[in-house]
């Protein structure tokens, strides 16, 4: 399936150096995000998805700085890597005290079913982001997927009872700034296109 992927591309060792390397952490992601916790909070289950998925875009600026020499790539990759590094440290402070609020068993299904239905639909489009001609684009268009299913995310987690720190940080996600610049930069680069 890789392979396949491959024919869009430039034949050069950077680009598909870079292309496996996204193709591992989308993978992991995945994996992650599939593993199952028993948890009666909300709370909790949404602290373990997102970790993962910020995860997985903290590696993706981190793989496309390795092979992008383009100045302004460099800063917007890096801008997400700061911003990711900083996500993650606060949800990682928030596992242990936003756990301890419990939600219905139903609630937590219905939560549950409704994140299902976002990965299936995000997931997927960003594994055919390998279409993209230059690293430059892919990034982009996975960076818009990205911000897509965090906002999806963010919305639907927000619809539960859960921490108030938590509920913060997901109205800070559920913006829309990140996904305006992203189309800025796609058109300033010529990347315009849906992946």
């Amino acid at each position: 399936r890789c392979r396949m992927m491959f024919k869009f591309w430039k034949k050069d060792s950077a680009s598909e150096a870079y292309f496996e390397k996204f193709q591992s952490i989308l993978t992991r992601m995945e994996a992650a995000m599939s593993d199952t916790v028993h948890s009666g909070s909300i709370s909790c289950l949404i602290l373990v998805q997102f970790l993962p998925y910020q995860q997985a875009a903290l590696e993706a600026a981190q793989n496309v700085l390795l092979h992008t020499e383009e100045e302004g790539m460099w800063r917007f990759a890096s801008q997400i890597v700061a911003e990711q590094k900083a996500n993650i440290e606060s949800m990682q402070a928030m596992l242990c005290a936003c756990t301890r609020l419990e939600n219905s068993r139903r609630a937590r299904h219905r939560y549950q079913r409704q994140m299902v239905e976002i990965l299936q639909d995000v997931v997927p489009r960003m594994r055919r982001t390998g279409a993209a001609r230059r690293i430059t684009c892919h990034f982009l268009r996975y960076m818009a997927l990205h911000e897509t299913g965090a906002i999806k995310m963010a919305v639907t987690a927000m619809q539960y009872e859960i921490c108030p720190e938590l509920m913060l940080l997901l109205q800070a996600a559920a913006k829309e700034e990140r996904r305006l610049q992203i189309e800025e930069l796609s058109f300033v680069w010529g990347c315009s296109g849906r992946a």
